[in-house]
């Protein structure tokens, strides 16, 4: 009879841990990221770079679904930068200088929480700050895919940065990206289950498909286990835990 019990559990216990995981929403109603000296927010924000409108009440995401936060400014016309309102690698907010960031620390704050970049408040080394080796001029490419930074359960952090003005040569980048497209991996602009809140592209006379330099926050909602997955795992140990004290051998 032991042994027919544990055999129930066990069986009742792989069902359970069948039971697709509950879908989480979380929504986003603030965003605030340091690099440097420079901070960018939502236009809530008491910041002075304020570059993403996250709406009225904010942006909700379900489980699986990224909010994409790059920038919002098509540049203008060559040698105006002015449009790279998200440029973090160099210390340049509104009114800022083109001079590079190097090792500016990087703070994140969403929902009015600090986010621990890398387990750190102040990381000083990721894709936003150009993992320090920014040395300034048109030739350093800083094309960086996403990088997982941070997860609470309830969505996750990564980050990346775009760049297809700087290489070689403007018109022809040598992107130091892992598939040299000068963008993070997907999701990005058009990708589904995305919310992108960056410029849409356009050719300004440099680039022929829309000017990148900018970095790139992507968060997204994971799923939340159920009660029932975890009732589940428990009954599946219970059982492992009665079949192998049943086969022990007595003395």
């Amino acid at each position: 009879m032991r042994v027919l019990r544990a055999a129930t559990a066990f069986g009742f216990g792989l069902a359970l841990l069948a039971v697709p995981a509950k879908s989480q929403a979380v929504t986003i109603t603030s965003v605030s990221v340091t690099v440097g000296t420079v901070t960018w927010c939502d236009t809530t924000g008491s910041c002075a770079n304020k570059i993403w409108n996250l709406g009225v009440g904010g942006v909700t995401i379900n489980a699986g679904q990224s909010l994409i936060l790059t920038q919002t400014a098509a540049p203008g016309p060559p040698g105006e930068p002015a449009g790279f309102n998200f440029d973090t690698s160099d210390n340049l907010g509104f009114g800022g200088s083109l001079s590079p960031c190097g090792a500016c620390p990087t703070s994140l704050s969403i929902n009015g929480s600090p986010v621990a970049i890398g387990g750190g408040q102040s990381a000083t080394s990721n894709a936003l700050n150009n993992f320090q080796s920014d040395p300034g001029g048109t030739t350093h490419g800083e094309a960086a895919d996403w990088t997982n930074v941070f997860s609470n359960g309830v969505y996750s952090v990564s980050l990346g940065y775009a760049d297809n003005v700087h290489g070689t040569a403007l018109n022809n980048p040598t992107c130091t990206d892992a598939n040299h497209n000068c963008i993070p991996d997907a999701p990005w602009l058009g990708s589904p289950n995305t919310t992108f809140l960056g410029q849409a592209g356009g050719a300004n006379g440099v680039c022929t498909q829309g000017c990148w330099d900018a970095g790139a926050i992507q968060i997204t909602a994971v799923p939340e286990p159920t009660s029932m997955f975890l009732l589940g795992s428990g009954l599946v140990g219970l059982a492992g835990a009665v079949r192998r004290r049943r086969s022990k051998p007595t003395v």
